[in-house]
């Protein structure tokens, strides 16, 4: 399979840009709860959400802008967004 053929389809470029992005949000929040030692648990109470929607948030799965800026305010850390 070719990559650089199939991104001139919309189509795939939307999704593979979507499952790029979901893994990389996954990888920083992981990151960033690791060097503050918080747990599921811990983080969840902080976010005010649940566990599930932590591990949602970890496990690279569809997460709103809500979701991302509660554990923004919860970790410390600003919450921004760049287009390149």
């Amino acid at each position: 399979m070719d990559l650089r053929k199939n991104l001139k389809s919309v189509t795939f470029k939307e999704e593979y840009e979507k499952a790029r992005l979901q893994l990389a949000i996954g990888q920083a929040t992981r990151k960033i709860a690791k060097q503050k030692s918080l747990s599921v648990r811990t983080l969840a109470e902080k976010m005010n959400a649940s566990p599930a929607q932590v591990e949602r948030l970890f496990n690279d799965k569809n997460v709103t802008m809500d979701t991302l800026t509660k554990f923004a305010i919860a970790t410390g850390k600003t919450l921004s967004i760049h287009f390149e």
